[in-house]
């Protein structure tokens, strides 16, 4: 099979998206849906569909522009946004599977833990909830790559990331221990992306932090977040 690796299929998605939401009745008046993607779509899914009702609109809308677009222009051998070659449909689709592969895992401990509403997923649902996150990673600019994606590193603003400094050190005073702390993961910091601001907090002198080999010393302005926070306020 040809292989399409000059396609960035993540703008390839955000572009079905654009032009099937701007050919709805509420909008253009192109196809036969009315706000699916939009305000009414989301009050009527969601209800149904509580975590996938994203990925769940945008497969209603792509198919219902798909046959319109095919009742009123199809000639033989076209091409359009709605009738791609089969290997770039192919393509497209193949990666999201692997991309919620990974994440299926994931999805199947949470169970365990008691954070759903059932004992167990069908693999359906899993397969739902999976791609309704990774598309809402995208649209938030967390991943990066084409064919193969990966969670970028999230810059936390100066204000915030010095607020969670002084929260974490309250309970782990060692510098070694702040930087690798595992509660960074929910922002989206690796320990590297830690020091690195720590160093560049440092030469702006918003703290201070030194390392010597294995030894590392971190001194912050204020004695808890609360007092950065009231601080902060001011």
């Amino acid at each position: 099979m040809e292989s399409y690796v000059g396609i960035d299929f993540t703008r390839l998605f955000k572009l079905h998206l654009t032009v099937a939401r701007y050919g709805e009745m509420d909008v253009a008046k192109w196809w036969n849906t009315r706000g699916i993607l939009g305000r009414y779509g989301t009050i009527a899914i969601s209800r149904g569909f509580p975590r996938t009702h994203r990925f769940a609109r945008a497969r209603i809308a792509f198919a219902v522009a798909r046959s319109r677009c095919e009742e009123v222009f199809n000639p033989p051998g076209c091409m359009t946004l709605w009738s791609l070659p089969a290997p770039v449909e192919d393509q497209f689709e193949s990666q999201w599977q692997d991309w919620l592969d990974d994440i299926f895992p994931y999805l199947g401990s949470l169970a365990a833990k008691g954070l759903t509403s059932t004992e167990t997923w069908s693999k359906l649902t899993l397969k739902r909830v999976a791609a309704g996150l990774l598309r809402m990673a995208v649209d938030f600019g967390l991943m990066v790559g084409t064919k193969v994606r990966e969670f970028s590193s999230h810059h936390l603003p100066e204000e915030s990331f010095l607020y969670l400094v002084h929260a974490i050190a309250e309970s782990r005073p060692n510098a070694g221990s702040i930087i690798n702390n595992p509660d960074w993961r929910m922002y989206l910091q690796t320990p590297e992306d830690v020091e690195r601001e720590l160093l560049h907090l440092h030469r702006y002198r918003k703290l201070h932090y030194e390392v010597a080999g294995s030894l590392a010393q971190l001194d912050l302005p204020y004695s808890s977040s609360m007092e950065y926070a009231r601080e902060a306020l001011r």
